[in-house]
């Protein structure tokens, strides 16, 4: 009987060594992606099943699909993850916050909460970036010229970078300015 219970004590023992080892590297691989702790309520990343749908804003006629949208403490917050490393300046690029910007305003639309920052994750680096009431309204700014633009009839591509021109999704509305 007592070789029993040795047995099943040192099974426990194994056990809870095993299960504190899984629990450590899951909070070092969660660090290393950069993202927050708090729950994933949203995923738009390749984890072997289909992502989760895009965050749609009829308001602002805004579609978006952050890569990651964390419950946290602080409410939702939204994480975009990069493949480039931070920029040597320390500072994001100003198109990657705007995006942040507007997978904030998405989550505000759609659940009802403004976030009060959102992550970028570099390769190298994860920044917080706050999310506040001039970043807000840069980006409604930028959204209005957006659909200025749209509007407008003629307008003249903005660069001479073939590999953006081979790459870019918008290719079809550029005609004869194409850069091939």
């Amino acid at each position: 009987m007592a070789a029993i219970i040795a047995a099943a004590l040192l099974f426990g023992v194994i056990l809870l060594l095993l299960a504190y080892t899984l629990w450590q590297k899951s909070r070092a691989t969660r660090q290393a992606t950069g993202v927050p702790s708090g729950r994933i309520i949203y995923e738009d990343v390749d984890q072997g099943r289909p992502p989760d749908g895009p965050l749609i804003s009829e308001k602002w006629r805004l579609v978006g699909k952050p890569d990651y949208l964390v419950e946290s403490e602080d409410g939702l917050i939204p994480v975009e993850v990069k493949s480039a490393n931070l920029p040597r300046n320390g500072t994001p690029y100003w198109g990657h916050v705007l995006q942040l910007a507007a997978y904030c305003l998405l989550v505000e639309e759609v659940h009802g909460e403004r976030p009060p920052y959102g992550y970028i994750r570099y390769r190298d680096k994860t920044v917080q970036v706050p999310y506040t009431d001039a970043l807000r309204k840069a980006l409604l700014d930028t959204l209005f010229e957006v659909q200025m633009a749209l509007q407008a009839e003629g307008m003249a591509r903005s660069h001479n970078d073939a590999w953006r021109c081979a790459h870019c999704g918008m290719a079809y509305v550029c005609g004869t300015e194409r850069l091939r």
